[in-house]
């Protein structure tokens, strides 16, 4: 009985903490986006409007990192702070992983990103297939 017993909260402890574990974070495919908690245990969502995300496109400064902030409120002078300092002040940032940087587009402005996939990370990285300059 006793063995039967350590088996069975066994059983619910393992499914119950997997299926927990996974619920918030996912890889998710073209024309969707899944919630993904960070670290301060606050939610992440680019906004998403015909399969696309959009946001603003910085490119950081000294290194070939590209992050999208989908925050609506983000402000172009923000656009010189290191990456740690932009992952405090907007929840809803996303590197961008790209196979050649766009000439035409410049950091700060405000794009539209066709992804194939967004990869489980935090923050969240996105795998680019396209990038479409918006008007503001």
């Amino acid at each position: 009985m006793r063995i039967l017993m350590v088996l069975m909260l066994s059983l619910f402890l393992v499914f119950g903490c997997s299926r927990e574990a996974n619920k918030n974070n996912r890889t998710t495919n073209q024309g969707e986006i899944e919630q993904v908690n960070n670290d301060n245990g606050t939610a992440t969502q680019g906004k998403i409007v015909d399969g696309k995300i959009q946001g603003y496109i910085v490119f950081l400064k000294d290194s070939d990192i590209t992050i999208l902030i989908s925050d609506k409120n983000f402000n172009i002078i923000d656009m010189n702070l290191s990456l740690k300092e932009l992952q405090v002040k907007y929840n809803d940032l996303m590197l961008l992983i790209l196979d050649e940087v766009p000439l035409d587009i410049k950091s700060g402005e405000k794009v539209k990103i066709g992804f194939s996939k967004i990869l489980e990370s935090y923050p969240p990285k996105v795998e680019v297939t396209e990038i479409v300059r918006m008007d503001n």
